[in-house]
Order: structure tokens, then sequence, then C-alpha cells
């Protein structure tokens, strides 16, 4: 079972970041080139892969994670570094959740209503560079578990 955990962790935790580091690259590449426009257009294009991979993928790390700390005696939800993970996991998901959806909602909206998306996809993209950040600071505590 504990395998199985760590193997499922890796793979959603790979896919998190992939997805995330992809979309910021991309994105940011035809933001310069383009504009905020075209750059709505690539945000509108992703979302089936947020629906299938992006929003799944952090559940799963977070599930699977549980799973490991539960089963196995050297984890404790009280190490340092398994609290600072799950913290920061929350933090990942208040903003992305909260933050993120509102502003892709606004980026439809204004869109629709034949409206300039070009602030609001400069501050969609800076939020996403946090994003990045933070799956970055949850992969290093995963790799390097300090304190242990």
């Amino acid at each position: 079972m504990y395998e199985l955990a760590i193997f499922l962790h890796i793979l959603a935790g790979i896919a998190w970041f992939g997805t995330g580091l992809f979309f910021q690259l991309h994105t940011n590449r035809l933001r310069s080139v383009s504009g905020g426009g075209e750059v709505a257009d690539v945000m509108e294009s992703f979302s089936w892969t947020e629906k299938w991979i992006f929003i799944p993928a952090p559940v799963l790390v977070l599930a699977t994670g549980i799973v490991m700390v539960v089963s196995n005696d050297a984890w404790a939800f009280s190490q340092p570094w398994v609290y600072l993970a799950l913290s920061l996991w929350v933090a990942e998901a208040i903003m992305g959740g909260a933050v993120g959806g509102k502003l892709l909602a606004r980026i439809s909206e204004t869109r629709t209503d034949g409206g300039d998306v070009s602030s609001l996809v400069d501050r969609y993209l800076s939020l996403a560079w946090i994003d990045v950040a933070i799956l970055t600071a949850i992969l290093y505590l995963m790799v390097f578990k300090p304190g242990v």
C-alpha cells in the first residue's frame, strides 16, 4: 500500500507541477509576442487540462500524502516539513481556487462583453508565478525533508 501511495504521490506531483509550469511558460511567451487577447484564448483552451489534470492532481497528492504519513511510523503530521507542506498545499488551494478562479471568470466575462482583458491576464499570470513558486517549495520539502 505504501509503495503504491508513493508512486501515485510522485506521479500526481509531476502532473501538477508540470502542468503549472508548462502553462506559465507557454502563456508568458505568448503574452510577450501577442498581448492579452490571444493569451486569454489559450487560457480558455486549457480548461480541459485544468479540469482533468490541474485540479485532480493536487487532490491526489494530498490524499496519498496523508496515506503515507498515516501508514509509515517514520512520518508524522507534527514534523515541520509535513506541517509546512500541508500549509502550503492549503495556501495553494485557496489561491488557485478562490483567487485564480475568480480572475478566470472575470477574464471570460470581460471578453464576452468585448472589453480589454490585458490587465486581468497580467494579474492572473503574476498569480500563477506565485503558484509555481509554492509548488517548487512543496517539492523541495518532499525531496529534502528538512529537519528529519
